[in-house]
């Protein structure tokens, strides 16, 4: 729960906050994180206000308030992998780039991306 608070603390002024959470309908659960962390409280004790608090920023197209990037989990008892259509780099020697759609070309070698089907 640390890392959760720092990144939470890390984002965001208390000012700039506390005016989304009002703009969400998520103020009470922020004021109950602000007043515990003030008050030393154990964060163990605050996992259900930060998953409110994301879940309420969530529903309004932002995410990632006190978690990491959200990644693909597969359901229990599942055995396959997703697999993605991505286009990468053209190259010899190819870079890092990943684009998820079609139509980008690699302005080094002057040639379009190249579509392969990847598992994650």
């Amino acid at each position: 729960m640390l890392e959760r608070i720092a990144r939470l603390c890390s984002q965001f002024t208390l000012d700039d906050l506390a005016a989304a959470a009002a703009r969400f309908d998520a103020t009470e659960t922020l004021d109950r994180i602000v007043a515990a962390v003030q008050a030393g409280t154990d964060p163990a004790d605050l996992e259900s206000d930060l998953d409110e608090l994301d879940d309420a920023f969530a529903r309004h197209g932002i995410d990632n308030i006190t978690t990491g990037a959200r990644v693909y989990r597969a359901l229990p008892g599942s055995t396959g992998h997703p697999v993605m259509r991505v286009w990468t780099c053209p190259a010899a020697r190819p870079c890092t780039r990943v684009e998820v759609a079609a139509g980008a070309d690699c302005g080094l070698v002057h040639k379009p991306l190249i579509c392969r089907d990847v598992q994650s």
